[in-house]
């Protein structure tokens, strides 16, 4: 005889056939959470749910369905404690599984004992012909410890984590042709980086002023002149004991 947790998987599994058919059919979009009623029933949290109604959760409630489902099980069989973890502890909780699986892919990917370094992302693309395939467009592409956003972290886990292989964010090889083309992007990028401190390095030519271009004898002589207009002012005094300066 089966027992109550066979019995609930396998009805778990009829009603996502079921679903998924009734989209097809119908349009209709639709999500299931289900989560064991204690911690003594050997049953997986899962969840089930359409293309639409998964972006639904991404954007309209901004929840990584996974970590959604994970606090509906811990509401469910009471772990109130494990519920409230704050903020930072779930993000740093989040950030670190994020590397494991992106450490994970690349020595998988490798076959060698290797750290993702991301300010050198180009140059391990050029030299190893591999590369991060559906990165989430809505995640800025950096170190997981660098991204303050739960809502952020959150779609990065999922998408490392999605179900299916060709929309998973993963590590692939690249073909030849691409493999080419990265290459001559990082040649580039390389190059441009170093015609950088070249360019600082150019002189700057003085452009002299018409003052100091003037002989040495013109500029006397307006020194002169001025000195001799100043000399032909004069005060003229009225009787008004008023001061009138007159310039001839």
């Amino acid at each position: 005889m089966r027992s109550k947790a066979q019995d609930a998987q396998a009805t778990l599994e009829a009603i996502g056939n079921e679903i998924n058919a009734l989209t097809q059919h119908t349009g209709v979009e639709a999500f299931l959470f289900a989560v064991k009623p204690d911690h003594g029933f050997n049953l997986p949290a899962q969840f089930i749910m359409t293309e639409k109604a998964s972006h639904f959760l991404f954007v309209g409630m901004k929840k990584a369905p996974s970590d959604l489902l994970k606090e509906l099980e811990l509401f469910v069989v009471g772990d109130i404690e494990s519920l409230v973890i704050n903020h930072n502890e779930r993000l740093t909780q989040i950030k670190g599984k994020i590397s494991q699986e992106i450490k994970a892919g690349l020595c998988e990917i490798t076959g060698q004992n290797m750290s993702m370094q991301y300010e050198q992302y180009m140059r391990l693309v050029a030299d190893h012909g591999i590369i991060i395939r559906n990165w989430p467009e809505e995640v800025p592409f950096m170190n997981p410890s660098k991204i303050g956003s739960l809502y952020h972290v959150r779609i990065l886990l999922e998408g490392l984590c999605f179900p299916d292989s060709n929309q998973r964010c993963k590590w692939d090889q690249l073909s030849e042709d691409e493999w080419k083309t990265k290459r001559e992007e990082y040649m580039r990028a390389l190059g441009e980086k170093d015609e950088e401190p070249a360019k600082k390095k150019k002189k700057v030519t003085k452009v002299s002023s018409d003052k100091e271009n003037k002989p040495t004898g013109e500029t006397n002589m307006d020194k002169k002149e001025a000195k001799e207009r100043s000399i032909k002012k004069r005060a003229v005094v009225g009787k008004d004991n008023n001061v009138l300066l007159v310039s001839s």
